[in-house]
This record gives C-alpha cells, structure tokens and sequence, in this order.
C-alpha cells in the first residue's frame, strides 16, 4: 500500500503507537479491528465503497485503532492509496477543509512551495489519475481547491466562477468527484478523516455523494471523532450504510495486559490493579497511569486524566513548559518555524531545539515525516487533552498576542483557510482584520454551497465590525445564500443593505439586486419589482456593467412578465433585445437571456418553445460549472413538458433535480420540485402521493414566506383534491388561494378558475359561470396567462353549459378549440404535438366536447370535469 504523491512514491505513515518510548500492543480492540478488516477485504474484494466511523471520547483510543488497522493492512502488503485529513479546532467548519486537505495530500502539495511547483505536482497527479481533455478542464478548479490557483486568461470558465462563489463551489465539486472517481477507478483508495467533529458539511455532502456515485469502486472511508460528531452532522452517511465503531471502556483483562507489558509481569498486583481500577478503561488515563508509576509517582497517582495532563506539564522544564504553550496556540498541530516566531526573544539562543526535542522525548507530541507547510518541520500533539490542557495555562494577555503572531505567521506560510486566520484574529483582538477574513470564509462557505456557513461566518463579520464596502459585499453573500435557502424576508434585507453599500454599477449591485427581486416577486411585493425595474432602465451607456446588467435585466423581466405586470416587462425586453451579440454571448447573460425567453414563450402558449429554452439555459449553466442554476433550469423545462402532456419525462427530471436539491440543502429548490412533481403525480393517476408531496411543498412555501409558491400550491392542492373526491377540503383550500391571491392579477385569475372547478364539481353551474367569467376578464385584461388559459377556457364553456347559456357555452368551445389549435401549430415536433392535444386532459376535453357541442344533432358529451393542471 501506498499514499498517492504527484510521482507515486512511497509515502510512510506513522502507525506505531509509543509509550515511554516503547511501542504497545493494541489491546482491546480485537473486535473493533476485527470488523474494520472485514469492511476492507470487502470494499477490496467486491468492489463496492464502504464507509466506517470510529466514536468515542476524548482518551478513548480513535486514532489508535485507525493507525493498528491501517498499519495491518500495510503489512498485508494491500495495494492503494491512502489519503489522510484531519479536522482542527481553529479551522472546524472550515467549507471544503476536509477534501482540500485530500486533494493536497493526494497530490503531495505543500503550502510555502512556489505556486510553480504546486500546479506542477498537481498537474502531474491530474495527468496520471484522470489523464486526456478532462484532466486539463478539472485542474483549474482542483487548483482552486487545493490552493494552487491557476490563472483564468485565457480560461472562460474559471474567469466566470471567480466572479461567482457559488459557481465556483460547484466546479471544484465537480473537479473531486473526477478526480476520485479516476483515481479509484485505477487502484483502491482509503480516506482516512481524522477528528470528523471539527470537519465541514460541505465535505460531509461532497464524500456522502463519492460514496453514492462510487460505489462500484474500491474506495473506502474512515472517519474518527467524538460522539458529537453526530449533533453537528446528523445521521453521519447513514444511507452510504456507514458502519459505526463506538470505543466503550477497554475490558479490564486487555487494561491489565497492557499495565503488565509495560511495567513487567512482576509488577506489583496491587499496583496494576488500582491502575485499572482507576482508569476506568480510558486508554489515555491508563497510559498516563502507567506513566506516573513509572516515573516513580505510586503514592498519589491522579485522580483524573487532566490531572495526569497538568501534573506533567509541571514536570517540564520552564523552556519546554513555554514551547507547549505556544504550540498549543495553533491547535492539534503545529510548526517549527511558527513556534519560534510566537517565542521571539523570549528564548535564548539555541534553546528551541532542545526544547522540542525533550517534548517529543517525554511524549508530549511526535514528529511528523509530512508537514503541510513546505520546508517547516510539522509536529503534532499526542492527544488533545495535551493540547488543551497547555492552553488552559495561557493568560489572557499572553493569549491575544500570541494569536495576533500566529495569524501573521501563518498568512505569510501561505495558509488560505480564512477561518484559521479570522479566528487567529479574532482572540488576537485585531477585530477588523478578522472581519475581513471572516466576509472571506462567507465566500469559502458559498462556493461551498454550505449556505448555513455563510450565514454564521456574515454574523462573526458583523460581530467584529464589518462596515462600508466589506459590509455591503458581506450582504451580499447573505442575502444569495439566504435566496438559496428560502428565507425571503432575511433575503431582502440582506440585499438592501448591500445595495446601500456597494457602488450602483459594481457587479456585486446587480448580483444583489437579482437577489432582492427574486425575494420580492417570490413574497408578491411587487411594487419593489418596479422601483427596481426602474433603476435597471438607467445608465446603459457604461460598457463595463453591461454584462451584469444585462445578466440583472433579464432576471427582472421575467419576474415582472409572471407577476402580469407586462408593460414593465416588455420595456425591459426591449432593453435585452437590443443587446449587441458580443454582450450576448457572455455566458451568464446567455444563460439568463434564455432563461427569461423560456418564460416569455410559455406566457405567449408555445411550451415547445419554451422547454426548449430552459434546456438551453441549463446547458450554458452546466458549462458555467452553476449546478445549482442549472438544476433551477431544468424543473422549468420539466414544467414545460408538462405543458405538452410528457408527464413520464417531467417525473424523471423532477427527481433527479430533487437529489441534487437535497444534496446541497437548496430548500426554496425542493419546495419547487415537490410543488411540481405533486401535479405530475396527480396526472399519472397517483393522487394520494400526489396529495403527500403537494403539501410537503406548500408547507415549506408558507415557512419561506414564499407567497407567490404558497397560492400557486394551494391552487394545485385543489384539482388534487377534487381528484380524490374530497371536495370539502377542496373549498377550504380554494377560499384560502382566492383571499391571499386578491393583490395579484395572474394568481388571482388562477384562484377563480379554481374556484369555478370546485362549483362545477358541487353541482353549481350558475356560481361556477360566475367565477369562471371573473376569471376569463382578469385573463383578457393581463393579455395571457402563465399556463392556465386552455383549462380556463374549457371551465368557461363548461360553467356556462351548466347555467343553461348553451350558445354562449358553444362559442366559448369553438373559441377554446381554435386557440388550442393556434398553439398546437406552433409545435414543431409532431410527437410533441400530438401529446399536447391528446395527452394533456383539459386539451383533449376541449377537442372532445367541441366536436360533440358543434354538431347540433349529437347531445353534450356531459358535464364531467377534467381535473388536473399543468405545472408552474
């Protein structure tokens, strides 16, 4: 077995566990050991990814059993690579800490080496494990990842995710999951993950989908951490069937086996006994015991294993004592040089040196053979007790100035984790630099796509002092995350600060403005919708923001054209539609264009045309590396289909955007999915689960303060509701969208419609005409209608049939056939074509009864409703 460098040579791995300076057997852990090696031989043998986790507290033994494990199956002589990260106290939460530290490790880079060297190794790796054109297109986002940036010159797409966090987090996403993907699929690869609890949810996500995704390959993970681990990532790769280890006190016989091995098996019965006794099976205080006996301390031993930890540290000679205490500063692990640069002058010459190596010699911390920081010896602590009970002997003003040296040393050391060096910062008192390196690990959490991290990292940001421009691109980020997130209110908050912040023709402006628009038509303000439009009618001679502009524009047209405020939408449209084809070509501005365009053509009735934009828009997203865009992109194409009756497909596509969704916490996304994949339910005849997933979705619209998802949910709640007969839940869902729908037009002639369907079901024609004319006035008055024309004009026809207006019922049919007609023409698939007059139901009820109604010799083909809508 080997750990991968970018030149394949052996790497060694410190497997061997010492006390007093003499290796120790494992003991114990027979059955822990026992399992790991079974879960190996079969990742090994059946080639399938498995995933394990090691628990237990501080003391228990996790990192021993891990090394015992791994150091077995090298002298097994098992062939893979072994990848190592670990989690950190300073850094915990740090987005992508995890899998940046593997893809370094991986690669063998090392922070300090010129950026040169770096991208070589990297290249190199690239070339190796994954090799051809796709090498070349995931290195500049693995070199984002691994902090060795490439330049984006000649490079469109890193240039585009430079400009944007979220898409930049989805390319380096999809870079990890080539890289491992090639790399296992050439040789077994473990993941060794070390102290998880101080690990990222964005890594936790990204290893939870290489498990699914991989798990044909011989990839296997192993985590350790303390039991707590669970309260900050919940149900840890529970669906991956990742096998839990939990270390409970070692048996009694293996404490005494190890007391016996390292003290002789002449000692004193009475000694080891109350050394066992007193331990209580935690490995660390036993080996602290058997310490304290050795060293000649049998009269008093420690009462607890913190004890142990300061009765030693008194021990240490005051040069040594002083090296522990500024080691501890940087965390679990630490630097040489970062050391001496805390103890400047407070260290004769030449005392450093002895002082380590007395440290390592009494077993306080170890030396180890990789370091992260390019030509720096790197050591680490032997436990984290040690740590932190070498910290806990720090004064406060000894403290801040220690971490103020810290943070410098490692900023010029070539650490990129903002959150080390904000949270160096931060204890250093050096508030307004922390802020800065705060708003920056917001951005790290964004191209992350750990939007709960944005969050936290703005509020830290806040807490230290953030103002003016760094305020305002603080906000920004919350507000696009809080968007994501589908806290609307929060949202618009958020981006009104930034907007007040930022300068008016900045590309952070526009990105917030988007974000501010999209809260606003979602929570039905709409009069912020046209204060907006208006700015964004300003000022279009700047050459240097038309892109975002024109980017914003489009964004804001389509939000204008679906909350029926369509003369604002068209000057808009105007705007777009003369832009130069250079502008158009950007790929964000491309992909907006066609987004906008795709809800222009199903407003006009041309869902053909319109799915065939979305799908547009999807694409130059996923080549803009914007996962999260694109998988938006593709529930409006799956809406689209719906409209041409291709139900099976939209389910398809509808549940693949719902993984991704849930994969990166998209919650306002979800809600979107389940809201349309409860009307394709509905439509395939499954309209219990229909029934389940519609309210799932109005459920989450009405936490988000999504008022506009909220009535359109509420809207399709009703037809499914009518399906299933339960007609009195109907009427109460129906009374609820027409009052909350009474403020907007478009929704307001949705509600009607829906409020004539329940009348006609109940038996009241002459209602049902009354709310269906409401409904066809508000219809003529906007000039179209998002989706709901063809079912207004058959209800129409139909409430006017069933209030005894026959003639008036028959020019309506007449009327609806020949716009369905108009529409169909205009499909230029004959498949497609053919599916949306036969295979959507108020379609195909409209033909039907207008071939019956027409002919004066043949009688009504009666007065049944057809139930069911297509998607929003």
């Amino acid at each position: 077995m080997s750990q991968g460098e970018a030149t394949g040579d052996r790497l060694e791995i410190d497997t061997e566990r010492t006390l007093l300076g003499k290796p120790t057997p494992c003991v114990g852990r027979e059955r822990e050991l026992s399992v790991l090696r079974g879960l190996l031989e079969e990742c090994l043998g059946k080639l399938t990814a498995r995933a394990a986790l090691i628990t237990g507290p501080v003391g228990a033994g996790k990192s021993r059993v891990w090394r015992e494990f791994l150091g077995g199956a090298l002298r097994d002589g098992s062939r893979a690579e072994v990848w190592i990260a670990r989690g950190d106290p300073l850094g915990a939460g740090s987005p992508l800490g995890i899998v940046s530290q593997l893809v370094r490790r991986a690669a063998g880079l090392r922070e300090g080496e010129p950026l040169a060297t770096r991208r070589d190794k990297l290249r190199a790796r690239a070339e190796r494990s994954v090799g051809g054109a796709r090498a070349a297109a995931i290195l500049p986002f693995l070199g984002e990842l691994a902090g060795a940036p490439f330049s984006d010159e000649d490079d469109v797409h890193l240039a585009a995710a430079r400009r944007d966090p979220a898409l930049m987090g989805e390319r380096m996403a999809s870079a990890w999951d080539d890289f491992l993907g090639a790399a296992s699929a050439k040789v077994p690869v473990i993941l060794v993950l070390e102290d998880m609890h101080w690990g990222d949810r964005p890594s936790v996500r990204l290893l939870d989908g290489s498990l699914r995704t991989l798990r044909d390959r011989p990839l296997f993970v192993l985590a350790t951490a303390r039991p707590d681990v669970h309260d900050r990532f919940p149900r840890l790769w529970h669906e991956r069937q990742c096998q839990e280890l939990r270390l409970g006190e070692l048996p009694r016989k293996a404490s005494e086996r190890l007391v016996r091995f390292m003290l002789g098996d002449d000692a004193d019965p009475e000694i080891v006994s109350r050394i066992v006794s007193q331990a209580s099976g935690n490995a660390f205080y036993l080996e602290e015991l058997i310490r304290a006996v050795a060293e000649g301390n049998r009269d008093e031993l420690p009462s607890t294993a913190i004890a142990t930890v300061h009765a030693r540290l008194e021990t240490l000679q005051p040069d040594a004592r002083r090296v522990l205490q500024m080691a501890s500063v940087f965390g679990e692990v630490f630097w040489r040089g970062g050391v001496a640069a805390l103890l400047e002058g407070a260290l004769a010459d030449g005392a450093l040196e002895p002082a380590l190596s007395a440290l390592c010699t009494r077993e306080f911390v170890s030396l180890q053979r990789q370091s992260a920081l390019a030509g720096e010896e790197q050591y680490a602590f032997r436990n984290a007790l040690v740590r932190e009970a070498a910290y806990a002997t720090l004064t406060p003003e000894a403290a801040g100035p220690a971490h103020r040296k810290a943070g410098a040393w490692l900023e010029g050391a070539g650490e990129r984790d903002a959150m080390v060096l904000a949270e160096h910062l931060k204890r250093g008192e050096e508030r307004a630099r922390a802020a800065v390196f705060y708003v920056r690990a917001a951005e790290q959490a964004l191209e992350a796509n750990d939007l709960a991290g944005v969050i936290s990292r703005i509020e830290r940001a806040v807490a230290c002092g953030a103002e003016g421009a760094l305020l305002g691109l603080a906000r920004r980020l919350e507000a696009e995350a809080r968007v994501w997130r589908g806290e609307l209110g929060q949202a618009i908050d958020a981006g009104r600060q930034a907007m007040a912040l930022l300068p008016q023709k900045a590309p952070g402006w526009f990105s917030a403005m988007s974000d501010v628009a999209t809260a606003a038509w979602r929570r039905g303000n709409h009069d912020r919708l046209v204060y907006l439009a208006n700015q964004l009618d300003k000022d279009w001679d700047d050459p240097a923001a038309i892109a975002p502009r024109a980017a914003a524009t489009a964004r804001l047209a389509l939000f204008l054209l679906r909350a029926g405020l369509t003369q604002d939408a068209a000057r808009l449209f105007r705007r777009l539609d003369a832009l130069g084809e250079e502008v158009k070509a950007d790929g964000i501005v491309s992909a907006r264009l066609h987004e906008a365009i795709g809800w222009r053509a199903l407003v006009e009735g041309d869902p053909s045309a319109s799915s065939s934009c979305f799908a547009k828009a999807a694409a130059t997203f996923e080549q803009l590396g914007d996962l999260r865009e694109a998988c938006n992109c593709r529930v409006n194409a799956a809406m689209a289909r719906m409209h041409l009756g291709g139900y099976t497909e939209a389910r398809k596509d509808l549940g693949e955007a719902l993984s991704f969704a849930n994969r990166f916490g998209l919650y306002n996304v979800r809600a979107r999915i389940q809201h349309n994949l409860g009307n394709v339910l509905a439509h395939l005849g499954e309209l219990e689960g229909a029934r389940k997933v519609e309210e799932e979705a109005l459920a989450a619209f009405v936490t988000q303060g999504d008022y506009w998802h909220e009535v359109a949910a509420r809207i399709y709640l009703v037809h499914i509701l009518l399906g299933l007969g339960r007609v009195e839940e109907a009427e109460q869902q129906v009374s609820r969208a027409v009052d909350l729908s009474l403020g907007v037009q478009p929704l307001r002639c949705s509600a009607a419609l829906a409020r004539a369907r329940v009348l006609l079901v109940q038996g009241n024609g002459r209602e049902a005409h009354l709310a269906a004319l409401g409904a066809m006035y508000s219809m003529q008055k906007l000039g179209s209608i998002e989706e709901d024309e063809p079912l207004l004009r058959l209800t129409f026809a139909e409430a006017s049939w069933a209030a005894g207006l026959s003639s008036m019922a028959r020019v309506a049919i007449g009327t609806a056939r020949q716009r369905l007609l108009d529409r169909a023409a205009q499909i230029k698939d004959p498949a497609w074509r053919r599916s949306f007059l036969e295979n959507v139901p108020e379609n195909a009820r409209t033909i039907e009864l207008a071939r019956a109604w027409l002919d004066e010799t043949a009688k009504p083909a009666g007065g049944g409703v057809a139930e069911g809508k297509d998607g929003k």
